[in-house]
């Protein structure tokens, strides 16, 4: 199962999406800035998926309250935030390596992304958040390659890489943790 925290599996897997869809949009947003501005009006129109995959991952996380959710157990929140503050010194750990290089930068917080859905995939219980937190790694990888053996950028590989696996991840999460789109709890009427 998991880390044994609170909440139904539809509200484990609403906030694993949210976590999915929104790091997900950030980093696709992050990539965008290596498109010229003539085609911006594409990449905001590509981010407009995240938003709302992030959003319905949201009312999953949040769900009715004979749910549960993870986010009301002080342990997850504790946990949560100890996580974060590693990858922060990771990822400051990194960028003075890398001597403040933009380009390997961004690949090396990709891999720290990455690194960080594979811990929270085994708190929350979601197999399929550690899997997308491995192809993340994967496309950090990638990117810090492209940028130590060529001139070349690694924001559209690390941001629209990562962007896309994972909203595919947040997407499959959604349909295989509760089905369609969130519904009203409110009593049925016939």
């Amino acid at each position: 199962m998991g880390g044994g925290i609170g909440g139904s599996v539809r509200s484990r897997g609403g906030l694993a999406v949210l976590f999915e869809a929104f790091f997900g949009g950030l980093w696709f947003a992050w990539s965008a800035t290596a498109i010229s501005d003539r085609y911006q009006w594409v990449a905001a129109l590509a981010i407009a998926p995240f938003f709302v995959v992030t959003a319905w991952g949201g009312t999953r996380a949040w769900g009715p309250a004979r749910d549960g959710t993870p986010i009301a157990d002080p342990v997850f929140r504790r946990r949560s935030f100890a996580l974060v503050g590693a990858e922060f010194v990771v990822a400051l750990a990194a960028a003075w390596f890398t001597g403040g290089s933009s380009d390997q930068a961004v690949a090396w917080t990709t891999v720290v992304l990455g690194l960080h859905f594979l811990p929270l995939g085994w708190y929350l219980g979601q197999r399929r958040l550690r899997w997308a937190g491995a192809a993340v790694v994967v496309v950090g990888v990638t990117a810090l390659v492209i940028t130590l053996v060529s001139e070349a950028v690694s924001y559209p590989v690390a941001g629209g890489g990562t962007g896309l696996v994972l909203l595919a991840a947040g997407v499959v999460t959604l349909r295989r943790t509760g089905g369609g789109p969130p519904v009203s709890a409110g009593p049925v009427t016939s």
